[in-house]
């Protein structure tokens, strides 16, 4: 859950190291160990065979850039609203294994952040911004580099724009899959009426070749 202390206020504290994903194989106190256990191994961030180093670093430019996550005061209810499977609907429970906010930036925009730290997967209902659309932008369920949608070389702007048009089913329905042990972000971008539109009507073509597909199973089922 490394994306938790780069989404929340304040200073985020990271261990050097972590942003290659650096290991004590579960030893909270190495102060003796004169082995790779403590050694800080640069070769590993060069490798980089997880792509981890470049989801912390691309997590890092995204926060610089974000005003909703560089606050110089406390979050208010007109600054953030929390929300559960549904918006605005938190579950505080003590069994509860998922926590979903939204912030705003105060111009109509802002970003959705969503944590299941549960073993089961959970569909979200993203809240309705007027004249807004939430754009995919870090999944950590996803295989890199997919896990961070930016044009930064490794995906160029077609890579982005096509992974992007993979999840628009969910989108455009308000929607979003999040997978256990995973975190996601959207970003609330301008809505292109036309876009948004072409995207519901292949959704519906979708739903209605599933449903004749199955209509003809059943029948083929009876009829044998």
């Amino acid at each position: 859950m490394s994306s938790a202390p780069l989404l929340s206020c304040g200073v985020p504290m990271i261990t050097m190291g972590d942003e290659y994903g650096h290991t004590k194989e579960g030893n909270n106190n190495t102060y003796c160990h004169d082995s790779d256990l403590n050694y800080v191994r640069w070769d590993q961030l060069a490798a980089d065979p997880s792509g981890f180093h470049r989801f912390i670093r691309l997590l890092i430019n995204f926060r610089r850039a974000t005003p909703a996550l560089q606050r110089t005061s406390y979050v208010t209810d007109k600054d953030i609203q929390w929300h559960g499977e549904l918006p605005n609907q938190p579950d505080w429970s003590d069994t509860s294994r998922l926590v979903a906010f939204t912030l705003s930036d105060g111009k109509g925009g802002g970003l959705y952040v969503a944590f299941n730290t549960s073993h089961m997967p959970r569909l979200l209902r993203l809240p309705a911004w007027a004249g807004r659309v939430w754009q995919p932008l870090v999944d950590t369920s996803k295989v890199a580099p997919y896990d961070f949608l930016a044009a930064d070389g490794v995906l160029s702007a077609a890579d982005v724009a096509a992974a992007r048009r993979s999840l628009a089913m969910w989108t455009a329905d308000h929607t979003y899959p999040v997978l256990p042990w995973s975190c996601i972000v959207l970003v609330s971008a301008p809505e292109d009426p036309a876009s948004t539109n072409m995207i519901r009507c292949v959704c519906m073509c979708m739903c209605v070749c599933f449903v004749g597909k199955c209509f003809t199973a059943v029948h083929a089922c009876v009829r044998g």
